[in-house]
């Protein structure tokens, strides 16, 4: 809702103080290997005491009513969003079997390996799901007025977010060993792992451009090809991280990730390519 009418300074002050309660709560109770366990419940009381405030806030400032929705709106809705609902259970799955898989295939070292490197990308990951949503309202509003207006606002936005995601990589890329160095990786394990998370410093660029085109289909109203295009990719993505993996280990199945990416920006450019032969811009 915050999102819809504009209010970003309210959406960023409610996610900051988020971030920080769980900080503290992790810097103050997790002293041992064993109180890792406490470490999603402190992420869930971040997330619960800010936007619950959140809620309230809203409550009282847009004097929000809660109604009762009937069967039939319900069931209305369920039939019009579950294929999109469905798309994105397969989209958190696609999210966490790689964790799922190195563990029950590699054991919990290998698994250890590469959710540092994951984490690393997550930041990338982070950073563009949260332009994603700050620009995705005005690039709507823009492309329904003026198609070609808001086309070209989406391109500067998203070329300004490539470059500095280029940036970025470059110096996660020059200081990868000091960096690992921070999440506790041993000595001898630097050199291999350093290599690793240098090569999938390619993810946060093939990210970058994926995520563009999905900003661009949502804002033409083309959710359906999204749906579709999801669930099958998501079922690749699966089976060349399980055959990659078991013939080429770490980097085989950091390699599927790239190409399931690259499968997806060239589904997406293809499809879109055909949508504006059919629907030119003035």
């Amino acid at each position: 809702f915050l999102q819809g009418i504009d209010n970003f300074v309210k959406i960023s002050v409610l996610n900051i103080v988020s971030k920080i309660i769980y900080l503290v709560l992790v810097f103050i109770f997790v002293q041992a290997p064993e109180d890792y366990i406490y470490v999603n419940l402190f992420w869930g009381i971040g997330m619960i005491l800010p936007f619950s405030y959140g809620v309230m806030y809203c409550i009282k400032k847009y004097n929000f009513r809660f109604i009762l929705a009937s069967k039939n709106q319900i069931s209305n809705y369920l039939k019009d969003g579950y294929k999109f609902c469905i798309s994105q259970v397969f989209l958190s799955f696609k999210n966490y079997s790689p964790i799922i898989l190195i563990s029950f295939l590699g054991g919990f070292n290998t698994a250890g390996f590469y959710r540092v490197i994951e984490q690393i990308i997550g930041v990338f990951r982070t950073y563009l799901q949260v332009t994603f949503r700050f620009f995705y309202p005005k690039i709507c509003f823009l492309i329904y007025t003026n198609k070609k207006q808001g086309i070209d606002f989406w391109k500067k936005v998203n070329l300004a977010n490539i470059s500095f995601i280029l940036l970025l990589t470059l110096f996660v890329f020059v200081l990868s060993e000091p960096i690992l160095q921070f999440f506790k990786i041993q000595l001898n394990d630097i050199d291999e792992v350093s290599y690793l998370l240098r090569f999938a410093l390619i993810l946060p660029f093939l990210i970058s451009i994926s995520y563009s085109l999905e900003q661009l289909l949502f804002s033409l109203e083309r959710k359906d090809f999204y749906i579709k295009i999801t669930i099958p990719s998501v079922l690749l993505n699966f089976l060349m991280m399980y055959t990659f993996f078991c013939v080429f280990n770490l980097k085989g199945l950091i390699s599927s990730l790239m190409i399931t990416e690259i499968t997806i920006i060239l589904a997406y450019s293809i499809y879109l390519n055909f949508y504006f032969k059919e629907n030119k811009t003035d």
